[in-house]
């Protein structure tokens, strides 16, 4: 079996500025492969799933070695779309997202959304004119979350532009 290297090197060897080069290495060669099984299936509750956990999980690399509570709360005021990944992610893993009692988003939800066209659409849930479908939040209908991940990713990787590459674009004090 071969050695994996994990993408931020040694556990504690972490150098000022390495959360910046992981990052981008994780949105290169984990998020954005993701995100393109996901085009290559619109309408896959699977892979839209998939695709909301690669990237919500992008968060802990700009939070360590702290949690990333304060800065999820911080980037879902920020983002819708990282609002509705943080969510969707959490709805799958933990079958609801938010309280229990009265969830934000519950896995039931997040639905797949038939193309418009002949034999394959539903009433009420297919897009007028939508030849490819997708994946959709059954008490958001309007929203698409393939666009969703994708509004997400580049959300993240504009926070990197913010700052030179050897500065964390969220001062966490220190460990």
């Amino acid at each position: 079996m071969p050695h994996l290297e994990p993408i931020g090197g040694v556990i504690g060897d972490i150098e000022p500025g390495d959360f910046v080069e992981d990052l981008e290495r994780y949105l290169d060669e984990i998020v954005e492969p993701t995100i393109k099984d996901l085009e290559a299936n619109r309408t896959s509750v699977r892979k839209t799933f998939l695709a909301c956990v690669v990237v919500f999980h992008a968060i802990d690399y700009l939070a360590y070695p702290k949690r990333s509570r304060t800065l999820r709360q911080q980037f879902n005021q920020e983002s819708r779309s990282f609002a509705i990944v943080d969510d969707t992610a959490h709805a799958f893993k933990h079958v609801v997202a938010g309280n229990p009692a009265s969830p934000d988003l519950t896995a039931r939800e997040v639905i797949s959304r038939p193309p418009a066209v002949w034999g394959k659409m539903t009433w009420d849930l297919s897009r007028w004119g939508d030849p490819v479908g997708g994946v959709t939040l059954d008490k958001e209908r309007n929203v698409d979350l393939y666009d969703v991940v994708v509004d997400a990713t580049a959300f993240l990787r504009r926070k990197l532009k913010e700052v030179p590459s050897d500065q964390c674009p969220i001062d966490r004090g220190t460990p």
